[in-house]
């Protein structure tokens, strides 16, 4: 009976040790960001952004839309994003049809099977509406 308690805890600890391990690498792993469209506000003061993010061989490829004054993706934060969504395991088209309605306001149409993890009503001094379509497929 000792022994099985002693084999039973090594497995134990060995688990333990890899979940961690793969917790600790998962974390340190760099996000790769592709910019996919940008969008000039019709008073030229702002640009909004759409990239992928592909956060490894594990995951789907997800999207984000942001704007920035700067009117320069790469000095863009990659965290201040206002819609973050994927094809929620391809039952959903991936892509969006976003517009500015004016300076202050965008308005972001999508298939209503796409899986939204962050949907900000409001970034900054700018509003946003969404739209949910049926699919095209």
């Amino acid at each position: 009976m000792k022994k099985f308690i002693k084999v039973l805890l090594v497995v134990i600890g060995y688990l333990s040790l890899k979940l961690l391990i793969g917790f600790t690498l998962n974390k340190t792993m760099p996000l790769d960001y592709e910019l996919i469209s940008s969008i000039q506000s019709p008073d030229k003061s702002r640009t909004l952004y759409v990239y992928s993010v592909n956060s490894g061989a594990t995951s789907d490829y997800s999207y984000r839309v942001t704007v920035s004054s700067k009117n320069e993706f790469d000095k863009v934060n990659k965290e201040n994003y206002f819609f973050h969504y994927d094809s929620n395991h391809g039952s959903a088209s991936k892509d969006i049809k976003i517009e500015w309605v004016d300076s202050s306001n965008i308005k972001i149409i999508y298939d209503k099977n796409i899986r939204a993890f962050e949907q900000r009503s409001k970034t900054g001094s700018i509003n946003i509406q969404y739209e949910k379509k049926d699919s095209d497929n």
